[in-house]
C-alpha cells in the first residue's frame, strides 16, 4: 500500500480576528496542495489508500457533521469526482459518511466499542468539550486535491471552529494520541473522493477540480459533534458513532453516550 499523505486541522485555524489574512492563509495552504496533488493525479503517484488494518488509518476521531444542505452539494460533487476517477475509490463525501475531522485521536482498532473504557472517556471528554459550543458555520469556496483525496475547501465565518479544536484537545489530556502534532497545515476540509487505486480520467479530474477551485460561497453549519470510529463497508468508509452531541445555542444537548 502507498503511504498516504494526510492534513490535519488544529485550534491554531481558529479564523478569523483578521478574517482576511486567515483566508489569505487558506487560499496558500489549498494552492499548495492542488500543486503537489495535480502532479501526483498525472504521474499516477498519488496516494492510495486501502480498508484499515489495526494500526493503521481511519482509527477513532472526533468529527464533525454538516448540515442537510451542505451534505448535498457535497454528495453530488463526490459523484463528479468519481465519474471521472473511476468506480474503485472511496466516495467519502456521499451521504452517510462525509464529514469533518477535528481531531484524530488513536490509530485504528477492529471492533471498537461504546462500553470500551478508553471510549467511555473519550466519549465524556467529547461532550465536555462540545457542551455549551454553538453551531460552527463554514463556509464552502471551493475545492482542492492532495495526493490522497479530493476535498472541498472549508473557512470558518468566526473563531468557533478553533475553540472547538482547542476544547477537544484539552479535554482529552493524556488521552489524546498526539497523532496531529506532527501536522503544521491548518486548514479546514471535508474530503469527497480517496484513491484507493489508478485514477481512469486524471486529466479530466485535474481539468474539474481546476475549474471548481473557487466557487460562490456556500453556507455549511457543523450541527453535530461525533466521537467516531471508521467501518469499510466495501465501497468507502463510513463514520460509525459512539457518542454525538448535538450543537445547539444555549446550550450543547447531549443525545446518547
Amino acid at each position: 500500500m502507498r503511504r498516504v499523505a494526510v492534513v490535519r486541522i488544529s485550534e491554531d485555524c481558529a479564523g478569523p480576528r483578521d478574517r482576511s489574512a486567515v483566508d489569505a492563509t487558506f487560499r496558500r495552504a489549498f494552492d499548495q496542495l492542488c500543486e503537489h496533488g495535480y502532479e501526483a493525479m498525472r504521474t499516477g503517484s498519488h496516494g492510495q489508500d486501502a480498508p484499515p488494518v489495526d494500526g493503521g488509518r481511519w482509527g477513532l476521531s472526533v468529527i464533525a457533521r454538516l448540515d442537510q444542505a451542505a451534505g448535498g452539494r457535497l454528495d453530488h460533487w463526490a459523484r463528479r469526482a468519481g465519474a471521472f476517477a473511476g468506480g474503485k475509490h472511496w466516495r467519502t463525501g456521499a451521504a452517510g459518511s462525509a464529514h469533518v475531522t477535528v481531531r484524530a485521536i488513536q490509530p485504528h482498532r477492529a471492533g471498537l466499542g461504546a462500553r470500551d473504557p478508553f471510549v467511555t472517556r473519550c466519549a465524556a471528554a467529547t461532550v465536555r468539550a462540545a457542551t455549551g459550543a454553538g453551531p460552527v458555520v463554514f463556509e464552502v469556496r471551493g475545492l482542492a486535491v492532495s495526493s490522497a483525496c479530493v476535498m472541498a475547501c472549508l473557512y470558518p465565518v468566526d473563531d468557533l471552529a478553533g475553540r472547538l479544536a482547542g476544547a477537544v484537545r484539552r479535554e482529552f489530556g493524556p488521552d489524546d494520541g498526539w497523532l496531529e502534532e506532527s501536522y503544521t497545515s491548518t486548514i479546514w476540509y471535508s474530503s469527497l473522493l480517496h484513491f484507493t487505486t489508478g485514477i481512469d480520467d486524471a486529466v479530466g479530474l485535474v481539468r474539474w477540480v481546476r475549474a471548481h477551485r473557487y466557487v460562490d460561497p456556500m453556507r455549511a453549519v457543523a450541527t453535530c459533534v461525533q466521537l467516531a470510529t471508521f467501518d469499510y463497508d466495501g465501497y468507502r468508509m463510513i463514520p460509525r458513532a459512539l457518542a454525538d452531541v448535538e450543537l445547539a445555542r444555549p446550550p450543547a444537548r447531549r443525545l446518547r453516550v
